[in-house]
């Protein structure tokens, strides 16, 4: 109907913030995390490259079902997936006392991964799609795959400026860090989807009205 397709819409719109909120400062973190750990507390605290990576996922995974989550929770869906937590805590549960033997605080954090992949990753888009916009569920894992590809071109991007152009570690470098892993991914999403309904959804429809009524008072 016109207003399921309405709704979907917002969703999109929503889908879309919702990806430039969660993975800039994923990325953001992902060049300085370890900088600022050397300048503040030494390079003996540095965390492994597995560790960070594991981290950030985790960042990215469950901030990505932010809006998914709330769809679902307007819509009314609780039933369905009632046993879902204690599931997913159960596989977490297992998984980290096993992992924990072989990569200790990784193999927690990678338990952590596996378990939201095994049913929150997917569950909440899916009962969405299912119950309340009646389509299937490909078309949010295309957009979701569309989003993690810009993304990681866009961390790419700011990585091989960060570290090859800015090594010295003080917090000066650190800024420059955060500010070029800020500006270059913002500049790379409006390019890919200025064109796009979300986006002009986006700017017109929700940040612009928000904007006038902020400088009008």
């Amino acid at each position: 109907t016109e207003s399921t397709e309405h709704i979907n819409k917002v969703f999109n719109t929503i889908f879309l913030l919702n990806f430039i909120i969660v993975s800039l400062p994923v990325i953001i973190l992902s060049n300085t995390i370890n900088p600022f750990i050397v300048w503040w507390l030494g390079p003996k605290y540095l965390l492994d490259t597995s560790t960070v990576i594991v981290i950030l996922i985790n960042l990215y995974i469950f901030g990505m079902r932010i809006s998914a989550q709330i769809f679902k929770v307007k819509s009314g869906i609780f039933v369905q997936d009632k046993f879902s937590p204690l599931i997913q805590g159960c596989v977490n549960l297992v998984l980290s006392l096993i992992f924990v033997q072989f990569w200790g605080i990784t193999g927690v954090l990678f338990a952590s991964t596996i378990s939201v992949l095994s049913i929150g990753f997917w569950q909440f888009p899916f009962l969405v799609y299912k119950y309340t916009f009646k389509k299937p569920l490909r078309f949010y894992f295309i957009n979701y795959a569309k989003y993690t590809v810009i993304a990681l071109i866009a961390w790419m991007t700011t990585y091989c400026l960060c570290h090859y152009l800015l090594i010295d570690n003080s917090l000066l470098d650190i800024v420059l860090k955060s500010i070029v892993s800020l500006i270059v991914p913002t500049g790379l999403y409006y390019i890919s989807f200025c064109r796009t309904d979300e986006m002009r959804n986006l700017l017109f429809t929700y940040i612009k009205p928000m904007l006038l009524k902020i400088f009008k008072r």
